[in-house]
């Protein structure tokens, strides 16, 4: 009996860790899809813009202090299908703006947030990403002239209104907002999304994007989760990359 018990504790204990060892995996690789979807996303939109047809403001905060995140926009020239559209004198013609911007759901009060680098949250890891697509003012549309219907790039105090919560992961009553034509959740439980316009001066025209997403499980469970600073945690994955505009 003695060496059962002791066959069975050992078994505990491997079993146990083992879960441990499955969850911490499963969460790295939770983390890292979100991530990568995030930066296809992300890319494929700032590649097809123009770098002086681009902007970023900081989110306003959800939380007690420091922006959700930072939000990017950009002129697109993609038509209804796909493909890229262009004006009789061979230049892009944008159809409408594309927004991401990272922001805390409403109703969701565990968090209490803080001030982080830059100014920006780096407590709550349960942000969404949003990606919106807007037609503003007159809706575009390449058989009337070009010239006169051509979508501008909204401005910072415009975009403003557009940097709504979403209620959970229900992004519906996004579609009520003027213009809205496409409104999607891009990714989850993210903690960062910063991106910043030439930070480098010698690399011009560089947009370089940092997205972070807290992939150990344990630090989920942390009582102190939502209050403590996680920018450089080593249970937090950091994805940061580069676009550079083609148009």
């Amino acid at each position: 009996m003695g060496l059962f018990v002791t066959l069975m504790a050992v078994g505990y204990l491997l079993l146990t860790r083992n879960i441990g060892l499955w969850r911490n995996i499963s969460a790295s690789e939770d983390a890292s899809l979100g991530i990568k979807k995030a930066h296809r996303m992300v890319e494929h939109d700032l590649l097809q813009c123009n770098f002086n047809d681009m902007n970023t403001a900081i989110v306003p905060p959800s939380l007690a202090s420091g922006g959700d995140g930072t939000a990017v926009w950009c002129l697109s020239a993609a038509g209804p299908t796909g493909a890229t559209l262009m004006a009789p004198d061979g230049s892009a013609f944008w159809q409408r703006n594309i927004l991401y911007y990272l922001v805390v759901p409403a109703g969701h009060t565990s968090c209490a947030g803080g001030s982080g680098p830059g100014n920006l949250d780096d407590r709550c890891p349960h942000k969404v990403l949003i990606r919106k697509v807007i037609d503003s003012g007159t809706p575009t549309s390449p058989a009337s002239d070009p010239i006169a219907d051509r979508e501008a790039l909204l401005t910072g105090g415009a975009i403003t209104a557009y940097l709504t919560r979403p209620n959970g992961f229900d992004v519906s009553a996004m579609m009520g907002e003027p213009g809205v034509t496409q409104v999607e959740i891009v990714a989850n439980n993210l903690l960062w999304f910063e991106t910043k316009r030439e930070p480098d001066p010698d690399i011009p025209k560089e947009i370089q994007v940092d997205i972070r997403a807290v992939r150990n499980e344990e630090l989920q469970t942390l009582q102190s989760i939502g209050s403590a600073p996680l920018y450089d945690s080593p249970g937090v994955t950091t994805h940061l990359f580069s676009v550079f505009p083609r148009n």
